[in-house]
């Protein structure tokens, strides 16, 4: 998917942002309802009541951080003089003389082979944008890695 604003293009993983969305809800709408049942029906003996409410609201507030990260996540952003690359955890930019150039190969990833796009660095180093892998049969007819190869490719030039 590839979103323009300014002199900014964006592309993103849906693959792993769907996934991902699913278990951060997972996972928050499961600390809501074990702090629900904490709060209902609470231990026996009273003293594990606030360790476990904690632990509750401490994991519900990693899971809705985890959700908001998720909205700038497996993202490439090119922009006039760099590109940046974000994962769920971290984010990289690459400034245009860094990169020597783009492409796609498909990387047996566990069970399912994935279509990657790799960067090919100035240092002889090979960055994977793995958050903008695709298999064959999770998207056949999507053109985002096309699409991205060819924008970045641009503009390396």
């Amino acid at each position: 998917m590839e979103v323009r604003t300014n002199d900014v293009v964006r592309f993103r993983g849906l693959r792993q942002l769907v996934g991902n969305l699913i278990v951060a809800s997972a996972g928050l709408v499961l600390f809501v309802v074990l702090a629900i049942s904490t709060v209902v029906t609470p231990p026996s003996t009273g003293s594990e009541e606030w360790g476990g409410l904690t632990v509750c609201i401490v994991g519900t507030l990693c899971m809705a951080a985890g959700l908001l990260r998720l909205r700038a996540a497996f993202t490439v952003e090119i922009a006039p003089e760099t590109l940046t690359y974000r994962t769920l955890l971290t984010t990289v930019r690459f400034r245009r003389s860094e990169v020597m150039g783009i492409g796609l190969k498909d990387r047996n990833r566990g069970m399912a082979k994935l279509s990657q796009p790799f960067l090919e660095m100035r240092d002889g180093r090979t960055v994977w944008l793995a958050d903008m892998g695709q298999g064959k049969l999770i998207a056949p007819a999507s053109t985002m890695q096309a699409d991205l190869v060819s924008a970045v490719g641009n503009w390396i030039r």
